[in-house]
């Protein structure tokens, strides 16, 4: 009897992890305060960019990314930055986590691949009060190559799937007013 009761508070302490690694959220964190924390689950757009080259993309090893100079020559949406302006044909609005496989494959499989550029983004305030503060995107998982932006300049690139992943949105960001921040995801085998 023991036995099985441990088995369950295994798999729902398992379950429990699992939950908390995929939340991502963004923070504001100043040398004086404690950390404030604003939820972004709900309410992203997802779009499949099929137009979206990316196999001949060069890729970046964690320690060879230099953000100021892939900026240069950061891809946007195909049609350009006002393509997210609306979401586009064969878009959907989802909560996070979320898998492009369960929107873009008949009846959600997910054992399907679909390799491509998928766009993640949203629109949200930021606070006034989290001016001179440092801001930043956490981001538990996500499946090979993100390349984040926000207010359509590049902040964060990371090619190492799966684990989690941290970006700096300081100085992309307008506290006070409503910023996008967009997640360019490119997954080469699906």
């Amino acid at each position: 009897m023991r036995n099985i009761n441990t088995k369950k508070y295994i798999r729902g302490f398992i379950l429990l992890i699992i939950c908390l690694h995929l939340f991502p959220a963004i923070n504001a964190v100043s040398e004086r305060t404690e950390r404030k924390t604003l939820s972004v689950m709900n309410g992203w757009n997802l779009w499949h960019d099929r137009s979206a080259t990316w196999e001949n993309d060069k890729l970046y090893l964690p320690e060879e990314v230099n953000i100021n100079a892939l900026a240069l020559n950061a891809p946007g949406p195909t049609g350009g930055w006002k393509t997210l302006d609306k979401l586009p044909t064969g878009g959907f609005t989802v909560n996070l986590p979320a898998i492009v496989e369960e929107y873009f494959t008949p009846e959600g499989k997910i054992k399907t691949t679909l390799p491509g550029v998928y766009w993640f983004w949203k629109d949200l305030n930021i606070p006034a009060n989290w001016k001179d503060k440092v801001i930043r995107l956490n981001i538990e998982s996500s499946r090979l190559r993100i390349e984040v932006f926000a207010n359509t300049q590049l902040v964060g690139y990371d090619i190492v799937g799966d684990i989690p992943y941290s970006c700096d949105l300081t100085n992309a960001l307008i506290c006070g007013k409503r910023n996008r921040i967009a997640i360019r995801v490119t997954n080469p085998g699906g």
